[in-house]
């Protein structure tokens, strides 16, 4: 089964269930481990690291318009897809 092992995280904190609200780290399966396959994962992030780091000008003054605008909240894959840009 696939992992986000080797991810970026960036600020990524961990991943929580839906349903039973633990919090994992991101180098888990997709899915929650005691929930299975109905325990979707709510990506976390550092709130106030993203508040000191990237600002609304920050943002604002990028040229690039598409997701990767964003790119410190992505989680990165290696070998998952290409980073165009990035």
């Amino acid at each position: 089964m696939s992992t986000l092992v080797g991810a970026q995280v960036g600020f990524v904190t961990g991943l929580q269930c839906v349903l039973c609200g633990r919090i994992h780290d991101v180098d888990i399966p997709y899915t929650c481990p005691v929930c299975g396959i109905e325990g979707v994962l709510d990506v976390k992030y550092d709130y106030p690291a993203i508040a000191r780091s990237v600002t609304r000008d920050t943002l604002a003054v990028r040229s690039d318009h598409t997701h990767w605008r964003f790119s410190e909240f992505l989680l990165r894959v290696p070998g998952a897809f290409a980073f165009v840009g990035a």
